[in-house]
């Protein structure tokens, strides 16, 4: 397992919440190695703290561009369009879903960026940054959470749940999926 862009543990509820989810995920599925995480806002503390939880901390910003040779889960809350780009191109082979059945994305909505994308037009940076994102769409299937029975951000009051896992969904591609 793998977590990308988990944001600042110590200033804000939400990463705290996706942290929670990471380490209940890891345990449900009985994963077998330790979750490896990096965020780059991540201080010196925050690291220690994750590290003590039984994570592994990567010193390397690998900007999602990691090509997985077995079945990887990975949690990517709230990330930039390009990290999920960069994913899916390390791991995209010709041939239908190719190395993409070895993962599962926990993360954004790929539909929402294949919608945004459409509506931003060709000339914009998004649409370089999301092309494999879109691409991927024909072959993911997307599946998405429920926000604790439909809490909405206007009921939201304090506790960042909504802002912890709005627009996350499942993503399985190819013949796995």
């Amino acid at each position: 397992m793998v977590v990308y862009g988990i944001g600042s543990i110590e200033s804000y509820e939400p990463p705290r919440l996706q942290l929670s989810l990471a380490l209940l995920l890891h345990r449900h599925l009985s994963l077998p190695d330790p979750i490896e995480i990096f965020d780059p806002i991540l201080t010196s503390l925050e690291c220690a703290a994750i590290a003590m939880l039984g994570f592994n901390v990567l010193e390397v910003d690998e900007m999602g561009r990691r090509e997985v040779r077995s079945p990887t889960l990975f949690y990517m809350p709230h990330c930039e369009a390009k990290m999920y780009d960069n994913l899916l191109a390390e791991n995209w082979k010709e041939k239908e879903g190719g190395g993409l059945d070895r993962i599962v994305v926990l993360g954004n909505s790929f539909k929402e960026y294949e919608t945004y994308v459409y509506g931003m037009g060709k000339a914009s940076r998004i649409v370089e940054e999301a092309r494999f994102v879109v691409k991927a769409s024909s072959i993911t299937t997307e599946v998405g959470i429920v926000n604790g029975g439909g809490v909405k951000e206007e009921d939201e009051v304090e506790d960042g749940f909504f802002k912890a896992f709005n627009n996350t969904n499942w993503h399985c591609f190819g013949s796995h999926k």
